[in-house]
């Protein structure tokens, strides 16, 4: 992993573990928290026949909503204590069928500003050991202060 994304500290992956148990939407997929920094999150998701669709690949929906929800968490790490982030604005690109036992996305924060984070993500499909590039996108988040 690149230096540029350092190491959580004991509280912010606290704070990051609260808010991937509070996204119940993406629990009932099945998804896990993979590597984790400030930065940088990655997210992997075992498939399951019922996120695939007519031709047995992983539906696009569901791969667009991996990339989305890493790259919300890789937003949540850089964000300030208390402060949200939500999705204003993604286009994502898919290049293959997501096809495999895995689907793994990663995302990475290209810069953070005072409103909005800008984000990038890559998503592999993951058979037999081997990723294969299936989706990559761009994702715009503002940053939510906390609530009065």
């Amino acid at each position: 992993m690149p230096a540029e994304f350092p190491p959580l500290t004991g509280a912010e992956e606290a704070r990051l573990q609260r808010h991937f148990l509070s996204v119940t939407y993406i629990q009932h997929l099945g998804a896990a928290l993979g590597e984790r920094r400030r930065g940088y999150v990655e997210m992997i998701l075992p498939v399951r026949p019922e996120l695939t669709n007519e031709m047995d690949y992983v539906h696009g929906g569901v791969v667009a909503t991996l990339a989305d929800t890493a790259a919300g968490h890789a937003a949540m790490t850089v964000v300030p204590e208390g402060w949200g982030a939500t999705t204003v604005e993604y286009k994502i690109n898919f290049l293959a069928p997501a096809i495999g036992q895995t689907i793994v996305a990663r995302s990475r924060t290209i810069r953070q500003g005072r409103s909005l984070t800008i984000l990038g993500a890559e998503v592999h499909a993951v058979n037999d050991g081997v990723e294969k590039h299936c989706a990559t996108g761009i994702f715009t988040y503002m940053n939510l202060p906390p609530k009065e």
